[in-house]
């Protein structure tokens, strides 16, 4: 990954939640909540997805990931108006594909690489993650305050949700885990991970590493099972609270991951 602008960031955290708000849809199911759910959703992916697309413009990024943004937020937007009438198998495959363009967006600078490095697709597997991590807790939250209009739904659209986040934290602090163990025993000088190109003092980027660290990953981590367990009392407006605060750490955490990935060997 290159070293991010503003802009660069900006773009690339709009894509990931984006994305990750798709997939969590797919993790609900139709006949849970009513189709104005799915619609919300996707408009916000939708949107999520223009503004990454002209952020990327901005940047000067490479065409083809301007083209793929807009092709994933124009699905989006069509999916969101047709959804009331769609069939349940239409309705899924249209957010698969979406989540298709999606990872199209994220790997695709991929094939810059000749030779892949194996930081660089832990760079993008990292992001792709850390996208889902983020739209999970979105379109979590989204469940909860449906609650608000619809005090007769079921649980279990809060549950389901609530679980693949909790997955998606476990698998995410695995892998950051693994790439830490793997790195460090290859190299254990913690300034040789630092890009050549880049002037960074190590301090500030060990402050950093921390904020991602208590902010992406333990605290999440923690929130995630607080939520869980307000899940089995059914207090829907108690699992939204903690939600919302988790939501506000997931996006700390990945942004600071972003950072860190860009300007070290360390897909965070």
């Amino acid at each position: 990954m290159e070293i991010l602008p503003l802009g660069g960031l900006a773009s690339h955290l709009c894509a990931q939640v984006a994305i990750g708000v798709v997939g969590a849809m797919l993790i609900v199911r139709p006949e849970d909540v009513e189709p104005k759910f799915f619609r919300l959703n996707g408009l916000i992916a939708a949107v999520l997805g223009i503004a990454s697309a002209l952020l990327t413009q901005w940047i000067g990024a490479d065409r083809m990931s301007f083209v793929v943004l807009i092709l994933f937020s124009l699905l989006l937007a069509v999916y969101s108006a047709t959804v009331v009438s769609l069939p349940r198998g239409i309705e899924r495959a249209l957010l698969g594909i979406a989540v298709v363009l999606g990872a199209l967006f994220i790997f695709g600078p991929l094939r810059q690489h000749t030779p892949i490095r194996w930081h660089t697709l832990g760079d993008a597997t990292s992001m792709f993650l850390g996208g889902l991590i983020m739209g999970a807790a979105v379109v979590a939250m989204n469940v909860g305050h449906w609650y608000l209009s619809a005090s007769q739904l079921s649980i279990r659209p809060l549950r389901r949700t609530t679980s693949w986040l909790a997955l998606l934290l476990i698998v995410r602090t695995t892998l950051l885990l693994a790439a830490t163990v793997i790195l460090y025993r290859g190299n254990a000088d913690l300034a040789t991970w630092i890009l050549p190109q880049v002037r960074v003092d190590p301090i500030f980027i060990v402050s950093v590493s921390t904020m991602r660290v208590l902010f992406g990953i333990l605290g999440p981590l923690l929130l995630a099972y607080m939520a869980w367990e307000t899940t089995k009392i059914r207090s829907t407006q108690s699992t939204t609270g903690i939600l919302f605060a988790l939501l506000a750490m997931v996006l700390v955490g990945e942004g600071t991951a972003l950072y860190v990935s860009s300007i070290t060997i360390l897909p965070a």
